[in-house]
Formats: structure tokens, sequence, C-alpha cells
């Protein structure tokens, strides 16, 4: 599965953008359209979501400004009753206030977004941990299954995640920077 690409915005659409990279074009459901300018390149953190409707088989694409907001985005889809929409729609208000409206345990603060009835509000505090996004530790755990998973040498992998930069808060940014990592090591 992609996890995200860096592409060139062709169009901004109603509730999607197109995006071309490698000669290919991508529709994705955005839910921040605004923030994106045609003929930039970005880089759109990726989710597919495949489903069936009306006996027609359904391919959306969605995307998100970083990591923090797809991860949210992943959270919202395990609580029963939301959905790929739904989501979108909370994280249209940012991730952080979400977070803390959640933390503080805010029902009636959630509920006042657009969006986000009374029963979601309670189903997101009931849900949702209450703790602010992994510690980079976590993230480098993360970032070294994934590599295994690649079928990166364990070894390898543990020295690249040594070597390279801590402070790197995106899973996805320590798993780029520990390939090239590899990769200069084996040329």
């Amino acid at each position: 599965m992609v996890s995200y690409i860096i592409a060139k915005i062709i169009s901004i659409n109603k509730c999607s953008i197109t995006v071309e990279n490698n000669f290919v074009g991508y529709n994705i459901l955005v839910n921040n359209k605004e923030r994106f300018e045609i003929g930039k390149f970005r880089k759109i953190f990726l989710y597919k979501n495949i489903s069936i409707n009306s006996n027609k088989i359904v391919e959306e694409m969605f995307g998100f400004e970083n990591y923090e907001q797809k991860e949210l985005f992943l959270k919202l889809l395990q609580i029963s009753g939301i959905g790929c929409k739904t989501s979108m729609q909370i994280i249209s208000h940012g991730c952080e206030l979400i977070k803390q409206l959640i933390s503080n345990n805010d029902i009636e603060g959630l509920s006042k977004l657009k969006g986000i009835s009374l029963k979601v509000a309670k189903s997101l505090c009931e849900n949702i941990e209450h703790s602010e996004t992994k510690s980079d530790e976590g993230n480098f755990a993360e970032a070294f299954k994934a590599l295994l998973t690649l079928g990166y040498p364990q070894m390898d992998v543990q020295k690249a995640l040594q070597a390279i930069n801590t402070k790197q808060p995106d899973v996805s940014d320590i798993i780029s920077d520990a390939i090239r990592w590899i990769a200069q090591c084996i040329s």
C-alpha cells in the first residue's frame, strides 16, 4: 500500500484534488482543498478505501497534509459507526483541537463542531486514547517494524535508526531517512 506521494496539483475540485505523479493522475478526496495550490508539488499522505455500493466496487483515495492527520483518521475509522466521510469531517476541525477536546473528555465541545453529533462525540471520548501523539520511541518502533516488513535486514535497520536524526517526529520521514542511509551504505 502506498503511504504517501509527492505530486503536482493539477486541479482543485469541489471536495477533491487531482494530482499527477509519474505521468499518472490521481483523484484524491481532501477536507482542506484551500491549502493546495495548482501547479505546486506537495507531499500527500494517502489512504485508499475500497467498498461495495449497489453491487459496484467503489475505490476512493483520501489525502492528508501530514501523518498526524492520517493517523487520527485511521483511529476514527476503528470506531463503530464512523466511516471515511465522517472521519474527514472530524479532522477538518484540526487534529490539535480534536485531541484536546477528547483528552479533556469534552463531549459537549465536540458535539458543537460541524458534523459531530452528541452520539459521535461520546464515542470519540470513550474509544480514542487520551494521549498525545506517539512518542519518538513509538515512532521509531513503528518505523523499525515497517522497514523489516519491506525486507531490509534487521542489522541494517538497527544501524540506520541509530545513525539518523532522532528528532524526526514523523514515521514516514524516519523510514525515508533510514532507507536513504541504508542505500548510501550499500553503494
